[in-house]
């Protein structure tokens, strides 16, 4: 059975799809990314506009792909077919990639090759939400079905119905078994939180039967696969950093323990790194971005006169780090006005997200 000729009879019809910020700009590309993030609707819409036999696309996740090694032949098939595009889905890096006009290769992994652009796509900001969610025009009102649905596009549109169920369902892309779930879970009930990697391994290992290699070989591979982030403090290296999730309701999904503030701040957390932004925590701040001289906090539900009295007691962590400007993310208070040569913006959420 020739393999790659039943792969080259593929045809994509024109999918769904809602325009993403990322692109394919340049010849090669490889494409990093999170399961669920999008890459394959992209893939598959880019494809949809490409004439029948110009290109070849190979999916490594394809279980009919197991037994077959495609690489001996895929250089001379190429050559055959005159195929000008090839597609590596979910790629293992087997073999050589071959020479070739045009090539995407997709992998979870955090990974580079000599000649290739890098790109990222993660699951959708709130800009990209807005593009998704045609039922509202209120941006707040927006928001709301943000915060409880999630980033993923994968499962967007599913809040009907037994939502946990089918989120649950969809974390087994990142959890094999019973023991990568409750890793996850002790993970995900830290979210917004300053932790010690070694002290949560101690923690889970006091109920369950699990190895110090094992829970650091996971940790390892979300980190990599940009599920999990650890963010560094502020000038100071070794000390423990603050976690992070690639969604902020993977946590609710995983516990009935509610905790919007945490919550929230992961929200931010993720408008900042969508759009490469460098940034710590601190003692004081929830995000100093030194480039910028710039702090940002996530603060929900004060109000307006305890927001700046708290901002007042921290005048002197401000003058510390050079800052010129101070951003409170709010669900509602919006202000700005200047003290001490520093500008604050008070702003909500939605206001902040769409003008980052």
């Amino acid at each position: 059975m020739d393999i790659l000729e039943i792969l080259y009879a593929r045809e994509f019809k024109k999918v769904t799809y809602n325009v993403r910020k990322l692109s394919f700009e340049t010849k090669k590309i490889l494409l990093l990314g999170p399961r669920g993030a999008g890459k394959s609707t992209m893939i598959y819409d880019y494809l949809s506009g490409m004439a029948k036999g110009s290109f070849l696309y190979i999916d490594f996740n394809d279980f009919r792909m197991r037994d077959y090694d495609i690489g001996l032949e895929l250089s001379n098939f190429i050559k055959k077919h005159h195929i000008r595009l090839l597609v590596l889905e979910h790629f293992d890096f087997s073999f050589e990639v071959p020479s070739i006009e045009e090539v995407i290769i997709t992998t979870c992994e955090q990974k580079s090759l000599d000649g290739f652009t890098t790109q990222t796509l993660y699951p959708l900001d709130f800009e990209e939400f807005i593009s998704f969610d045609k039922r509202e025009l209120n941006l707040e009102a927006i928001f709301s079905s943000y915060a409880i649905s999630g980033t993923f596009p994968a499962i967007f549109g599913q809040q009907k119905g037994d939502f946990i169920k089918v989120y649950q369902d969809f974390l087994h892309c990142f959890a094999e078994d019973e023991l990568q779930m409750s890793i996850l879970q002790l993970l995900a009930s830290r979210q917004g939180t300053i932790v010690s990697i070694y002290a949560l391994f101690l923690e889970l290992k006091e109920r369950m039967k699990i190895s110090k290699d094992t829970f650091y070989a996971y940790t390892k591979k979300l980190q990599d696969e940009n599920v999990l982030f650890l963010v560094e403090k502020f000038g100071h290296k070794k000390s423990p950093k603050k976690l992070y999730l690639i969604d902020f309701t993977l946590r609710s999904a995983l516990s009935f323990e509610k905790d919007f503030i945490k919550r929230f701040e992961n929200i931010v957390f993720l408008e900042l790194l969508k759009r490469d932004k460098i940034f710590y925590y601190t003692d004081a701040f929830d995000f100093y971005l030194p480039k910028e001289e710039q702090v940002i906090l996530s603060i929900p539900f004060l109000p307006s006169n305890l927001i700046e009295g708290k901002l007042e007691r921290l005048n002197k962590h401000l003058i510390d780090l050079e800052v010129k400007t101070v951003q409170v993310v709010t669900m509602e208070v919006e202000k700005v006005y200047e003290q001490n040569g520093i500008t604050f913006e008070l702003i909500p959420f939605w206001s902040f997200a769409t003008s980052l």
